[in-house]
């Protein structure tokens, strides 16, 4: 029986050491937007707590979730479907968000405004906001920046995350 419990304990602490381990891809090595962004997130935004994953479950496509908990209450949600088309010889990525669970207007990657570790996708037609811009540029860090380059207003919005823990 003892014998049986400490295999137990040994496995578990294996289990959770691998977890530990392939938690942060982000904070290791450089690598891509796509790798460094996936993961758990959180910032305080709107007067609480945003928590946010980005996970890719399957090449050219990522799903993320997001709550803002104020007064440990959820008073905001979201996800946002990611997806990567080709142009040719081009891939160009969307993002489609769906506050509160409603779809909202499709938002297309603008190359000339993204660099590998910043991208930025617009929607000319959206009231506000007409760009999202995901920069993952610092290690273990997150700034989602909402702007409206098309309609001349100088609106922004700055989201700041951290690696939750």
């Amino acid at each position: 029986m003892l014998r049986s419990i400490a295999w137990l304990v040994w496995f578990g602490l294996l289990a959770l050491v691998g977890c530990q381990a392939t938690r942060t891809p982000a904070d290791s090595a450089p690598g891509t937007w796509l790798e460094r962004i996936q993961g758990d997130w959180v910032g305080k935004v709107w007067g609480g707590d945003f928590w946010v994953t980005y996970r890719s479950y399957t090449p050219g496509s990522m799903r993320s979730v997001g709550n803002l908990v104020v007064d440990e209450r959820v008073t905001f949600f979201e996800f946002e479907n990611f997806a990567e088309t080709k142009a040719g010889a081009v891939a160009v990525w969307t993002v489609q968000p769906y506050p509160m669970g409603r779809p909202e207007a499709v938002f297309t990657q603008v190359p000339e405004a993204s660099e590998p570790l910043c991208w930025a996708f617009d929607n000319p037609e959206n009231d506000f906001p007409t760009r999202i811009t995901y920069d993952v540029r610092e290690a273990g860090r997150l700034r989602v920046r909402l702007t409206d380059p098309h309609h001349g207003s100088d609106q922004v919005e700055d989201m700041l995350f951290e690696r939750a823990p």
